[in-house]
C-alpha cells in the first residue's frame, strides 16, 4: 500500500522561511522529517516535489528515506540539476516509478537510473531535455521497464527501434506523441519495430506523427492485439482502414483518439459500433463523419465519452440520437458542430436529466 505525500505550499513556505533564517538547509529537513516520519514506517512513499525544490532538499529526503521511496515525481522541478538528481538515485534502491517530465537536463540522471534502480518499471520523460542515447541506455539496461513516456521528446527511428528491442514483450505503455505535426523525425520504420518486438503493448500514443502510413498501422494492430488505448490524433495518413483493423484485432480497445484525422469517417464508426469494450472516442475535427456514423455508435453499450467537436456535417438529429440512444454515455462534446446549442440541449433534455453532460463550447469542456 502506498501513501502519497505532496509537500504543500504552506510546508514549502516554512522550509524556505527557515532556510533564510538559518542560512542553510538543515532546519528545512526537520520540517520535512516531521511530515514524513509516521508515513514511511508503514508504507511505501510517493514523493511529489514542487517546482521550487532544489538539489539540497531532494538529497536530504532521499538520504534518510530513500529505501522507502517507490515513486518519485519531479515534474517541472526546474531548479533541480542533472547532477543533483543523479546523486540521489543511489539511495532509491526500491524505486519503481520515476517522473522527470519537463526537467530541463536529465541525461546523467536517466543513465544513473538505468544503473542504480533495478526495480524501475515506469519512467516519464515528457518534454525533458533527455538525449536519444540516454533513452537507449535506459531501455537496454532496465530489465523491469514496462512503461515509457517520450512525449515531446525528439525520438528518432533508431531510438524507438532500440527501445522496442530492449524492452520487448515487457513493454506495456509507450507515448511518442508530439505537440505539432512531425514530418521528419519518426517514420513507419519505428512502428514496424514495435510490431515485431512489443506485441504485449496495451497503451500507445502516436499523436502528430505525420509519416506513419496506414499500411504500417495495419501491421501494428494485427501484431499488438492487447492494445486498450490508442492515440492517433493528427496522424494525417490515418484512414478508415486503420480503424477497421483496430476494431477487428484489438478486442480490448477501450479508448481511441483520432482527432484531426480527415480520412476517418462513417465506415470507421460503423466498425467501432461493434466494439463491446469502447468507453472513450475522440473524433474531433473528423469532417467526414455524418449522422449515419453516429447512429452506429448507439450499439456501444459501454461508451462513456464522445468528442465529435468540429465535425461540421453533423446535425441535431444525429447528435440527439447518439446522446439519447447510447444509454452509457456520460459526456458529449459538440463544440463547433454548427448546430444550435439551445435546440440541441432541448432535444437531449431527458438524457441530461439522467446525467449526460453536454459540452457546446471549449470553455465548458475545460
Amino acid at each position: 500500500m502506498a501513501a502519497c505525500l505532496e509537500l504543500s505550499d504552506e510546508l514549502w513556505a516554512a522550509i524556505f522561511r527557515q532556510q533564510s533564517l538559518s542560512g542553510g538547509p538543515s532546519l528545512s529537513f526537520r520540517v520535512v522529517s516531521g511530515a514524513l516520519r509516521r508515513t514511511v514506517t508503514r508504507f511505501s512513499l510517493q514523493l511529489r516535489l514542487r517546482k521550487e525544490a532544489k538539489d539540497a532538499q531532494l538529497q536530504q529526503i532521499a538520504s534518510s528515506y530513500g529505501s522507502s521511496l517507490h515513486v518519485v515525481m519531479l515534474t517541472t522541478c526546474m531548479h533541480l540539476t542533472d547532477i543533483g538528481i543523479t546523486e540521489v538515485l543511489g539511495y532509491l534502491i526500491r524505486l519503481m516509478v520515476l517522473d522527470l517530465s519537463f526537467v530541463p537536463a536529465v541525461d546523467h540522471a536517466v543513465r544513473a537510473a538505468a544503473d542504480l534502480c533495478p526495480h524501475l518499471q515506469a519512467v516519464a520523460l515528457s518534454g525533458s531535455g533527455v538525449s536519444s542515447g540516454a533513452v537507449e541506455v535506459l531501455a537496454l539496461q532496465c530489465r523491469s521497464l514496462s512503461a515509457l513516456d517520450l512525449c515531446l521528446v525528439d525520438a528518432t527511428d533508431t531510438t524507438v527501434s532500440v527501445v522496442a528491442a530492449g524492452t520487448g514483450s515487457r513493454l506495456r505503455s509507450l507515448s511518442l506523441a508530439e505537440s505539432q505535426l512531425d514530418t521528419e523525425v519518426l517514420s513507419s520504420i519505428a512502428i514496424e519495430h514495435l510490431s515485431k518486438h512489443c506485441q504485449k503493448l496495451e497503451h500507445l500514443s502516436l499523436g502528430y506523427r505525420g509519416l506513419i502510413t496506414a499500411r504500417t498501422l495495419h501491421g501494428l494492430m494485427r501484431a499488438c492485439r492487447c492494445l486498450k488505448t490508442i492515440d492517433l490524433a493528427h496522424c494525417s495518413l490515418v484512414d478508415n482502414s486503420v480503424i477497421l483493423e483496430a476494431a477487428a484485432c484489438c478486442h480490448w480497445l477501450t479508448s481511441l483518439n483520432v482527432a484531426g484525422c480527415p480520412g476517418v469517417g462513417d465506415v470507421a464508426l460503423e466498425a467501432l459500433g461493434r466494439s463491446r469494450q469502447l468507453q472513450k472516442l475522440i473524433a474531433w475535427g473528423c469532417g467526414a463523419i455524418t449522422d449515419l456514423g453516429l447512429e452506429s455508435l448507439t450499439a456501444c453499450n459501454k461508451l462513456q465519452e464522445l468528442n465529435v467537436g468540429m465535425c461540421g456535417r453533423l446535425t441535431i438529429a444525429g447528435l440527439s440520437l447518439v446522446g439519447a440512444g447510447c444509454w452509457s454515455l456520460h459526456q458529449l462534446y459538440v463544440c463547433g458542430c454548427r448546430v444550435d446549442a439551445e435546440a440541441l440541449r432541448e432535444a437531449l433534455q431527458a438524457a441530461i436529466g439522467k446525467g449526460l453532460k453536454l459540452y457546446t463550447s471549449h470553455a465548458m469542456y475545460q
